[in-house]
Parts: C-alpha cells; sequence; structure tokens
C-alpha cells in the first residue's frame, strides 16, 4: 500500500488534522516557503508526534554544519534536503551528515531521465518527484508528467520513489495507478485556508485505502 506523508505542518493543530498519516513532515531553514518554522517552532511539532508516524525534516539547506545542527536539534528520522544534487553532492551530504535516513530531490522535467541514472548510484535513501516550474523544482503545488514520473520510478528502484506536486484527494487515485510510488508527499492539497484540514486528510487517506483494494 502507498503511503502518505503530510509535509508543511506548521503547528500542533495541523498535526492533529493529519492524524493517520505515515509520515509528517516540517519545512526549517527554507526561508523562501511559507511554511518554514524555526527550529524551536519545528521541535514542537515533531516532539508531539505519535510513535509509529515518520517524522521529516524538510530543508534546501545544502551547507553539512547547519544539517548537522537541525539534526540534532530535531531528531527526524528523515532528512529530506529538497534540493537537486549530482551524486557527488549526496556523497557529500551523507558523508557530513550521518544519521537519519536522508531523502534527496529529482524535479521531473526534460533532464530528470539522465539524472535518475546517476541517483541509483548515490548514497539516498529516497528520492522526492516534483514538479518543476520556471527553472523551480519542488513546492510549486503543480501536478506534473506522471508518465514520465512512472518512467523514473523504474529507474530508480531500489530507492524509494516519493511523488509530491499538486496531488489532492482528487486527483490521487490517478497518480497512485499511473505512478506506482512508495509514497504520496503532499501539502497544499490537504489545506484550507491555509492550513491543513482535518476532512481533507481524512478524505486522501480513505481514497489511498481504497486504491490498495
Amino acid at each position: 500500500m502507498v503511503r502518505v506523508k503530510i509535509c508543511g505542518l506548521r503547528g500542533v493543530e495541523d498535526l492533529a488534522a493529519a492524524r493517520g498519516a505515515d509520515a509528517v513532515g516540517v519545512i526549517v531553514a527554507t526561508p523562501a516557503s511559507c511554511r518554514n518554522l524555526s527550529l524551536e517552532a519545528a521541535r514542537r511539532v515533531l516532539s508531539s508526534v505519535p510513535p509509529g508516524v515518520l517524522r521529516v525534516a524538510v530543508t534546501t539547506c545544502t551547507s553539512g554544519e547547519e544539517l548537522r545542527g537541525i539534526v540534532a536539534a530535531l531528531a527526524p528520522d528523515v532528512l529530506q534536503v529538497h534540493r537537486e544534487l549530482p551524486p557527488e553532492g549526496w556523497e557529500r551530504l551523507r558523508g557530513e551528515v550521518p544519521g537519519p535516513a536522508l531523502w534527496g530531490l529529482l524535479g521531473v522535467g526534460e533532464a530528470a531521465l539522465a539524472r535518475a541514472e546517476g541517483l541509483r548510484r548515490a548514497p539516498l535513501d529516497g528520492v522526492v518527484l516534483d514538479t518543476v516550474r520556471g527553472g523551480r523544482a519542488g513546492g510549486t503545488g503543480i501536478p506534473h508528467d506522471w508518465g514520465l514520473s512512472r518512467r523514473l520510478r523504474e529507474l530508480l528502484r531500489p530507492l524509494s520513489v516519493i511523488l509530491a506536486g499538486g496531488i489532492t484527494p482528487e486527483n490521487a487515485p490517478q497518480a497512485i495507478r499511473t505512478v506506482a510510488p512508495d509514497w504520496i508527499d503532499v501539502s497544499s492539497g490537504v489545506e484550507e485556508g491555509g492550513r491543513k484540514s482535518q476532512r481533507k486528510v481524512a478524505k486522501l487517506l480513505s481514497v489511498v485505502k481504497d486504491e490498495a483494494k
């Protein structure tokens, strides 16, 4: 069954709305994101996560020193560096930041197929497939070519594949059928008024469960 990560939590209220998800994410050291939290605020959220739910720290930071500080402060199960790096960049980060599982980013665009070959050899535990718009990879809230993501999923095996980019309760079934990812990563697709909606999260979890039948 596909697992669900709810990302971009801003407080314990969002965490409560995300009940039932397999993983939750907080965004730190990423000033360009409207969901960016201080380490103190992120710690308050992650310290309240129930047992059995993966705690993910998401950042665009690539400084080994700063990433070690994030890991020390938050003790996440997964460190998601939402930046595109070459294989040697991931090698460097893995050497500088031992500990949690490491997820990287692959923007789904023209160059993705060639980059996927290199990422498969990188010291990553998972790769997030996200939308590229205006030269920006990730955080767009816009779907991409899921047919291309399916090809990338096949190239990236045995790494875990996390599908992101404009996923909602309405389009999640098609995304899952087309790509067959290990995870879906959802943020704005389960929000109302900029906050996580318990109703939308429950609907998303329900349709994902239905797809597993």
